[in-house]
């Protein structure tokens, strides 16, 4: 239910705070082909796919947490292009 009155204007640290908790819920990654990944990566093609997928057990089972159960296609993932990133 409406007063009528307008809602007052966020500040630029309540609209930083409101986009940082909307990103909560994301993750960003830069999309690569194996053996094209950037000069500056320390670990590189299957190695990174591997080392990956062992650092998402140990961060899920050190959060306590099971492993979600959600379809690739619900994947809470943003892809950004490189030319962005």
């Amino acid at each position: 239910m409406s007063d009528g009155r307008l809602p007052r204007p966020m500040s630029d640290d309540e609209a930083r705070q409101q986009r940082a908790a909307l990103r909560q819920g994301t993750m960003t990654l830069l999309k690569t082909r194996l053996g094209a990944e950037p000069a500056d990566a320390t670990v590189r093609g299957a190695q990174a796919v591997s080392l990956a997928g062992q650092l998402t057990l140990m961060a899920w089972a050190m959060a306590g947490r099971s492993l979600p159960t959600y379809s690739r296609a619900e994947t809470p993932v943003k892809w950004v292009p490189q030319s962005r990133a």
